[in-house]
């Protein structure tokens, strides 16, 4: 158990926490909502069930729609904003157990707030988002003295985990085997309970995405190397590295780490197409107060490294999104799909527009809700 403590923030890791919302609101108000934002959201406005994932994000979104003296972006956003803040103040308060030196919490709140998938799951509202509070909640209060106030916690973050991704499944599950008190074994199997019977529709869909559907390989090499790169790309190899080291001899983070390990890897096989890069963030999420210690204590290059592969190369592509000037064809370029949709004037070739983005936008921008409409009525069409 993590012994009891004072406990205090780091003035300066605060400040780099908070410095991000700048930032992430000029990200949130500058942009057009993302083809997944606008398929949450008319799913809501027209008062269609989606399957894809379960109704915790679309609820948010239609909560925040109600802030309608908001613009448009900002209150669809704003849950995003608020939980993407809460995050890394979750993993200083990590970090503060694990370490107790301010440098280390100063990586921490670096990392933690301006790595590049912490950064866009702080203005995006996708399930990511709600997902990866209920992690850290985990890892804040799963090592902590048994107490009610820690199974009420276990109780809220796997019901709110699980009603907002089924992956979250994975660190509820561990956590319901691997915990040696049977008070805690049970406020985890209630809260997961609770939200199993929204989440089981999910589960079917994700499975046959995860693990079946071959509609778009590339091959097992290819997708295997794409989805080793994209990890490294959005955490920094150092981050990884040191934090699967320093985090290993816990069962419950080595669990984690070797199971979302194993079907991220199944997935690329078996389907032969890579997986989506964020699918991993579960398991990355908690490698950044692990690794705090050894990069506050590192050489020099790997700081270096650390930083330019990771916060620099962040706030290099943000300043792309906010004004696109990267020399970045648009193919592979994931910010032109948040561009154009307000003009009815997106960028045809975008990425990961899917087949409902179109169609989306124009019913949230144009008011056209028609083809939306007949992909809600005919779900099975377009998405089995």
């Amino acid at each position: 158990m993590i012994p009891h403590r004072k406990f205090t923030f780091d003035f300066w890791a605060l400040t780099l926490v908070f410095a991000a919302l700048p930032l992430r609101f000029a990200l949130a108000v500058r942009t057009c909502l993302s083809p997944d934002e606008a398929y949450y959201l008319a799913a809501h406005r027209l008062g269609f069930t989606i399957t894809d994932h379960p109704p915790l994000t679309t609820w948010l979104v239609g909560l925040a729609d109600n802030l309608d003296f908001l613009s448009l972006e900002l209150r669809i956003r704003l849950p995003a904003l608020v939980v993407g803040t809460f995050i890394p103040l979750l993993l200083l308060w990590i970090s503060k157990t694990l370490h107790d030196q301010p440098s280390h919490q100063r990586w921490t709140a670096l990392l933690g707030a301006f790595l590049p998938l912490p950064l866009a799951g702080g203005f995006l509202i996708t399930p990511d988002t709600p997902l990866l509070l209920a992690v850290a909640v985990l890892l804040v209060i799963h090592h902590q003295t048994p107490s009610w106030k820690k199974n009420v916690g276990l109780i809220f973050a796997c019901a709110w985990g699980l009603a907002a991704k089924v992956s979250m499944l994975v660190p509820g599950l561990l956590l319901l085997f691997l915990s040696p008190h049977r008070s805690e074994r049970l406020a985890v199997a209630m809260g997961m309970a609770i939200a199993l019977p929204i989440a089981l529709p999910s589960l079917g869909f994700q499975w046959h995405h995860a693990f079946v559907d071959q509609s778009s390989a590339v091959g097992t090499l290819t997708a295997s190397a794409a989805a080793l790169g994209a990890q490294l790309l959005l955490w920094t190899p150092a981050v990884l590295w040191f934090g699967f080291r320093e985090a290993w001899p816990r069962p419950f983070e080595r669990g984690l780490m070797l199971s979302m390990s194993v079907l991220l890897l199944a997935s690329a096989l078996l389907r032969q197409v890579p997986p989506e890069p964020n699918w991993f963030a579960v398991a990355a999420l908690f490698c950044i107060p692990f690794a705090a210690g050894p990069l506050a204590r590192g050489a020099r290059w790997v700081q270096a490294t650390t930083l330019l592969l990771g916060p620099a190369a962040a706030l290099l592509f943000a300043s792309h999104v906010l004004w696109p000037w990267l020399p970045i064809p648009t193919p592979v370029d994931p910010s032109a799909r948040l561009h154009g949709w307000r003009d009815d004037n997106p960028v045809a070739q975008a990425p990961g527009i899917g087949v409902y983005g179109p169609a989306a936008e124009a019913c949230i921008y144009q008011k056209q809700c028609e083809k939306i409409a007949y992909i809600f009525n005919n779900y099975e069409q377009f998405f089995k």
